[in-house]
């Protein structure tokens, strides 16, 4: 046997995944705090950034260059022929799509959802920027809409394999629910909190619902647009996700120990000179879900005795900080 991997049929520059990814601003984490004591949460705002605002839809290839650009699905009316464009193309509506980011397609829904229409439209780039002349390899979940006959065969007519992860398991086998998806949600977010926080005026105006939809989808082109480009300049942490998720590992075991389930504590990949897995029993199974159930009630625990053990360290450092201004002379001058 050769020492180089062997990956199949499909080597990494064939091998895709493909997800969508609901896009909203966590702000729960938008406090005041001080050390040791309560968060003070800041007013709401008018527009609740916490709730989906657009949905992306993600391709990443496991190996090469990217050629696949992120897909923001907007809400609206779409033209009826073509759902990149609006009902009505108004010269105000040109305006707006000439400052999106030129990395970024887009498409628009009434829902800002991965509908039929709009997953079809999602292919039309894909197969319009990816050559699909040589036989192509893509995971993605069983979403109803990319399950139907009609999806399976057009991939078929386009020489695309397509791989479902299992009913009820995209969070735990997905590669771009790995690292991926949850990297440009990061970069948005962070995005988000510069420009929410760049001036007083700034941050009135998001508090105050002053920021238009108009703006927003401006916004959001240009964070994804930027967080994509810093993806695709961590090329192993691209490939990590595959590997990680059994999606572009070797055929004869040997990188089996790169596989890392997420969210199950107690499962570890057989390696690869261990015999073929057999089917489970129902008692093996019950005994897997009781250790893994404990395994995850530790680990809780554990959280929170080190959440609890920083909080008491936190309100020690806060009560030897007034004592010691105290015991100073000019402590009623001191920024406490």
């Amino acid at each position: 046997m050769s020492e180089e991997y062997n990956y199949g049929q499909y080597p990494g520059e064939k091998r895709w995944a493909f997800d969508q990814v609901p896009m909203e601003i966590d702000t729960r984490e938008f406090t005041l705090d001080c050390i040791g004591g309560g968060g003070c949460y800041l007013r709401g705002a008018k527009y609740d950034y916490s709730k989906r605002l657009c949905t992306l839809n993600l391709f990443a290839r496991a190996k090469g260059e990217q050629l696949m650009p992120p897909v923001l699905i907007f809400k609206g009316k779409p033209n009826s022929r073509d759902p990149h464009l609006w009902s009505r193309e108004t010269k105000r509506v040109k305006a707006e799509r000439a400052q999106y980011d030129p990395d970024v397609l887009t498409i628009i829904d009434p829902k800002a959802w991965a509908s039929a229409g709009a997953m079809r439209k999602t292919f039309d780039y894909f197969f319009e920027k990816v050559d699909t002349e040589e036989p192509l390899w893509i995971q993605m979940d069983n979403y109803s809409v990319q399950s139907t006959n009609a999806f399976k065969r057009r991939m078929k007519r386009n020489n695309v394999k397509v791989v479902y992860t299992p009913a009820g398991c995209t969070d735990v086998l997905a590669v771009i629910d790995d690292d991926l998806g949850p990297f440009i949600k990061f970069h948005v977010t962070k995005c988000f909190e510069k420009d929410f926080e760049s001036t007083q005026k700034r941050t009135d105006d998001y508090t105050d619902g002053n920021v238009s939809a108009s703006e927003r989808r401006i916004l959001l082109t240009k964070w994804v647009g930027e967080a994509w480009r810093m993806l695709c300049h961590k090329p192993d942490l691209i490939m990590g996700s595959f590997k990680r998720m059994g999606a572009f590992n070797d055929k004869y075991g040997r990188e089996n120990h790169l596989v890392k389930v997420r969210k199950m504590m107690t499962y570890t990949v057989p390696h690869r000179d261990d015999p073929k897995f057999e089917k489970l029993t129902p008692q093996q199974i019950e005994d897997a879900e009781i250790a893994e159930q404990r395994a995850r009630d530790e680990m809780t625990k554990e959280a929170h005795t080190s959440k609890q053990k920083k909080l008491i360290l936190a309100r020690k450092l806060r009560r030897s900080t007034y004592i010691r201004l105290l015991c100073d002379e000019d402590y009623i001058r001191a920024p406490f």
